[in-house]
């Protein structure tokens, strides 16, 4: 048995859901997979049983209760049944868990939860991080931006020999769910220019400053003011809609824009293979960058090219000059020229939504899982100790 332990689980959205989703689904393919999982934030329906391979278990009360209460039963799994790995969506997940579980127990980085520079930790969370890496056999990094921040929090006066193993393993991409007619139809009508005599930018995301929404609003406006036939569909949710959705009526961008909310499953599919080009240009905003970038892979599927930034780890999702353009977009004019020359280029812009998909498909968790797992389950001999 595989226990997953994790906080904000789907049908909540986010790429850290889609990420521990797909990896229960991938290891159900191997073993039986227990997922425990707080208890639903959006208001949104569980996933029908007869769509998941694996169990999962939901957590409810005040956070602190809740994640012990999931220590707990991990504990009392593991002494019961033959528990192989036990992973973790964060270092929090792990933090309440004993130290002496007979199982690989790994936790995923993603970049944020850890801070730029080991100075910049508060003593209170750095003593927190060495009780935990205590626990846990090794860390998955989605990047390595994300491996270096994690790093800078192994403090110096850590025995090293006690410190989880750190591995940095990009995020696999799950297989596209499979589309009917009926959903290519109603990709269609999501556009607001009718036909395809416009290219179509997607941008699919959780809708906050760091992704770069607003650049790529602005790129189209200086583009379509240049003469460039350009339309945009926008699909996610997040803080930064409003202030989004302001933009695109200030620039008078309303016939070339839709926001549709939150897409998944065959409406996900349908929608990436409806586009031209996918364009999330993230930057920095302060310290939180983009830990890896899952849709990237994700519209690759459909050999659709992507722009990104070359902020955290996205240029290890979108290979430059490869499967699609990584760009400065801390800068505007950055982001504007490289969506133009997506445009102006569109031989080579197919010949890269071709290594896109290829690309993506090597990424497939099909053919991801059995390493990954093999490559997590040594039990640190000192964690035993």
């Amino acid at each position: 048995m595989i226990i997953l332990s994790v906080q904000p689980f789907p049908p909540d959205a986010g790429g850290k859901q889609v990420l521990m989703e797909s990896l229960a689904r991938a290891a159900s393919t191997q073993t039986e997979v227990l997922v425990l999982a707080d208890k639903i934030r959006e208001g949104r329906q569980e996933l029908p049983h007869k769509t998941t391979s694996y169990k999962i278990d939901r957590y409810g009360g005040m956070k602190a209760l809740r994640q012990r209460r999931k220590a707990q039963d991990i504990a009392r799994l593991v002494r019961e049944h033959d528990v192989t790995h036990v992973f973790c969506d964060s270092w929090r997940s792990a933090e309440h868990l004993p130290k002496d579980l007979p199982c690989s127990v790994t936790t995923y980085a993603h970049g944020n939860e850890y801070a730029l520079s080991g100075e910049n930790v508060d003593k209170s969370k750095s003593r927190r991080l060495a009780k935990t890496f205590a626990k846990i056999d090794h860390i998955i990094a989605v990047s390595k931006p994300t491996a270096k921040r994690v790093e800078s929090s192994f403090s110096s006066d850590i025995d090293k020999n006690s410190l989880p193993m750190l591995h940095v393993i990009n995020n696999p991409v799950a297989a596209a769910a499979p589309v009917t007619e009926r959903e290519i139809d109603q990709a269609e009508f999501l556009w607001p220019i009718e036909g395809k005599a416009t290219t179509r930018l997607l941008a699919l995301s959780r809708l906050i400053p760091l992704k770069g929404i607003d650049y790529a609003i602005k790129a189209l406006k200086q583009l379509t003011d240049e003469g460039k036939s350009l339309q945009m569909v926008i699909a996610g949710e997040g803080e930064d809609k409003t202030r989004l959705e302001t933009l695109v009526n200030d620039y008078g961008l309303q016939n070339r824009m839709r926001f549709i909310g939150h897409v998944t499953g065959p409406e996900k599919t349908a929608l990436f293979d409806s586009a031209d080009i996918f364009i999330q240009p993230g930057r920095k905003i302060g310290e939180h960058e983009e830990g890896f970038g899952i849709t990237y892979l994700e519209a690759g599927l459909q050999g659709i090219p992507s722009l990104c930034g070359q902020a955290g780890g996205a240029p290890e999702a979108v290979l430059h000059e490869k499967t699609g353009l990584v760009v400065n977009a801390s800068e505007v004019k950055y982001v504007v020229d490289g969506l133009r020359r997506l445009i102006d280029e569109p031989q080579q812009t197919s010949h890269m939504g071709k290594a896109a998909q290829a690309h993506a498909q090597a990424l497939l968790w099909d053919k991801q899982i059995i390493p990954i797992l093999d490559r997590v389950k040594e039990i640190r001999g000192t964690r035993r100790g």
